[in-house]
């Protein structure tokens, strides 16, 4: 298991890293204090850059407590950076789908709720359809109903889960809404199977709750992709198995 200390800061792990971009990036000097304190860690998800996105201009962003970022970052080479503190909130997640709907578990009173919640909160601010495929008013839904139900009613979001980048790009193809996204390497196959293991015996997490970005929120479909056999591992590794780190 991981060493957490006071500050949500990993410890005295080889594998990994605080500091990043040749020393211009310290995880304990990146605004911890100035995001709001996450309470009970209940999943993980996992994430890909995408096009645009270098190390050093991660880097850059990890360090903007305002700006959207995981708890973790692994390059292409499977180093892992620690980026925000696991104590702390990152804004990694976005707007949910809706659990129920997706899950088929919803009552006829549920979605009728959607339904009518979503009437009233139409107003000028809609968000309109985007490349997401977000409904008109969705965003306004969210607000008021899905982000305020509690876990496990909703998915993970920002507020009770630990994000994971991964450094890759990403191209648009003529003729296809979705973009492409790069595989991940093997260094990177291996590093994330490796801290999601740790992250589960570390915060006692339930296989269930891990997921790859799209399939709890509005992102690009194949972000990630490549991820599925990881995670899949992940989520049957046995925490009966979970080991001290100073035992491996």
């Amino acid at each position: 298991m991981l060493t957490v200390d006071e500050n949500g800061i990993v410890v005295n792990h080889p594998k990994i890293n605080l500091t990043g971009n040749n020393g211009k990036f310290n995880v304990r000097n990146s605004g911890i204090k100035n995001r709001p304190n996450m309470g009970k860690v209940n999943g993980i998800v996992v994430h890909q850059t995408g096009e645009g996105h270098e190390m050093p201009n991660l880097f850059n962003t990890a360090g903007n407590p305002k700006a959207n970022f995981a708890h973790f970052l692994i390059d292409k080479e499977g180093n892992i950076y620690q980026t925000i503190s696991l104590y702390r909130v990152a804004y990694h997640v976005g707007i949910l789908k809706n659990r129920c709907i997706l899950e088929k578990k919803c009552t006829d009173v549920d979605i009728q709720k959607k339904v009518e919640e979503i009437d009233k909160t139409l107003s000028k601010d809609r968000i309109g359809v985007n490349k997401w495929g977000r409904e008109s008013n969705y965003a306004n839904y969210h607000k008021a109903i899905e982000s305020k139900k509690k876990w496990p009613e909703r998915f993970v979001s920002n507020v009770d889960s630990i994000g994971i980048e991964l450094h890759g790009k990403s191209w648009k193809v003529d003729g296809k809404a979705d973009l492409e996204y790069e595989p991940i390497t093997e260094a990177q196959k291996e590093s994330l199977e490796w801290l999601l293991r740790e992250l589960r015996c570390s915060f006692h997490l339930g296989g269930k709750e891990i997921f790859r970005h799209p399939e709890i929120s509005y992102k690009e479909r194949n972000e990630a992709i490549s991820t599925k056999e990881v995670i899949e591992n992940a989520k049957n590794y046995d925490l009966k198995d979970c080991k001290k780190t100073e035992d491996k």
